[in-house]
């Protein structure tokens, strides 16, 4: 007979896995988050962040957890959402978002598109030769159909389909719209306010020692409500809203997107993508952040260089770059069009060379699409408020929401590194390049 299983966490404290949530958290797919950190590269930076995809992922089945409990969901919902938290990350690659975007240009698809597709058991994240080994055939979907979950529905929670737009809203009652379907279960998953944020908020705050990401959780918990169908916040949790929203915004710009940190996983992402064709791409994303190193070690080169660097924390640095505020109108223009035409390859080649460096010698970064594609959520401040009966949006409650979303995350627009030696050169010829 199945039993509980306790887990000591450092954030949360103890937090007690059900059976099927024991079961999920024993199938290799959960199990290889553990060798994945949950900041990629950030402990370069921040040196106590070494903290793993699998711990957050039961931290977000705690905070999902309590969340179910206060707002009265049905245990049937409960479990669907819980294990739509712990399931949410499997299908991440080695060094977290470091990848994702390797991923998108190799396949078309994003982590949480072949999260969905494991859930299902369309796909797994392990190599054939671990299928060889008794007992390693369990998959995710028989341990869901075992204990009567629906694992399409715990899919769609993950991948964030069940979550609809503003445009959706089908019903009318005393002069205000609401969804006619339980949206509130997918916005516990993917929404402005959600069990993945609260928890890698709080992990990542903790683990780093920047004090930006904390978040009142016992206020929260106790102001969030379900009306008609919909998750909101109660008016006096503003305070605690307001809070997460100026979290989750300093996190990603003195954390996430820090200027060091960004710059090691831009050099990694360039190593396998330079080492990788469309045949190999799910091979590496099965991979943990040691497989990751230890293969690209194997190839020598470029490849063992950038691991050799990334060991003793010889980085590129800062050759030229630009500023959001300090672009004219006319770079800001040349900036998207880059973007959207993807050319900055054939432009880091071009100075190469230029200058007659070896392929690999130079990095732009463009982060905007970056984020966007790591962190969709970011820019969302969408939140309902629930004021004397009526639900109200955050904007019109508060001036924060405006302000995080006008906010840039990233301190510069465009950043071209190189080797230490090679700066100058290079920063002249990418102005060049670039902008004349």
């Amino acid at each position: 007979m199945s039993k509980q299983i306790v887990i000591h966490d450092t954030v949360h404290g103890t937090i007690v896995l059900d059976p099927c949530a024991g079961k999920l958290l024993n199938t290799p797919e959960v199990q290889r988050l553990a060798g994945i950190k949950q900041l990629g590269l950030s402990f370069l930076v921040f040196p106590g962040a070494n903290h793993t995809r699998l711990e957050h992922s039961v931290g977000t089945y705690h905070v999902a957890r309590r969340l179910s409990n206060v707002l009265g969901l049905e245990k049937a919902e409960a479990d669907i959402v819980s294990y739509a938290a712990l399931l949410h990350d499997i299908g991440h690659g080695p060094y977290s978002h470091t990848l994702e975007v390797v991923l998108h240009d190799m396949l078309g698809i994003d982590h949480m598109e072949l999260t969905k597709d494991v859930i299902l058991g369309k796909n797994r994240m392990v190599p054939d030769e671990f299928l060889e080994i008794p007992d390693s055939d369990v998959m995710i979907s028989d341990i869901l159909k075992e204990h009567s979950i629906d694992e399409k529905l715990v899919g769609e929670l993950v991948h964030g389909n069940s979550v609809p737009s503003d445009e959706q809203a089908v019903l009318t009652h005393n002069g205000q719209q609401f969804f006619n379907e339980k949206v509130y279960l997918g916005q516990l998953i993917h929404g402005p306010i959600d069990c993945d944020q609260i928890d890698y908020l709080l992990r990542d705050s903790h683990y780093t020692g920047v004090a930006h990401g904390t978040v009142d959780l016992a206020r929260l918990l106790h102001t969030l409500t379900i009306h008609n169908h919909d998750l909101v916040v109660k008016e006096k949790g503003l305070s605690a809203v307001e809070g997460m929203l100026v979290a989750r915004s300093l996190m990603y710009s003195s954390v996430y997107f820090h200027k060091t940190a960004r710059m090691a996983e831009l050099l990694l992402s360039k190593a396998v993508k330079m080492a990788l064709d469309r045949a190999k791409t799910m091979d590496v994303q099965m991979m943990n952040d040691a497989e990751l190193v230890g293969w690209l070690d194997s190839l020598g080169g470029f490849q063992r260089e950038v691991v050799l660097r990334l060991k003793f924390r010889k980085l590129y640095k800062v050759a030229f770059g630009r500023r959001v505020g300090d672009l004219s109108e006319e770079e800001q223009a040349r900036l998207i069009d880059i973007t959207e035409n993807n050319s900055w390859v054939s432009i880091e080649n071009s100075i190469c060379q230029r200058l007659g460096l070896k392929d690999g010698s130079v990095l732009i970064d463009i982060p905007e699409p970056d984020l966007l594609l790591a962190e969709p959520r970011i820019s969302r401040t969408d939140i309902k408020v629930l004021s004397d009966g009526k639900v109200k949006s955050l904007t019109k409650m508060t001036p924060f929401s405006k302000a995080i979303q006008q906010k840039k995350i990233s301190r510069w627009a465009l950043m071209v590194s190189c080797d230490k030696t090679n700066r100058e050169a290079v920063g002249k010829a990418a102005e060049k390049l670039i902008f004349s």
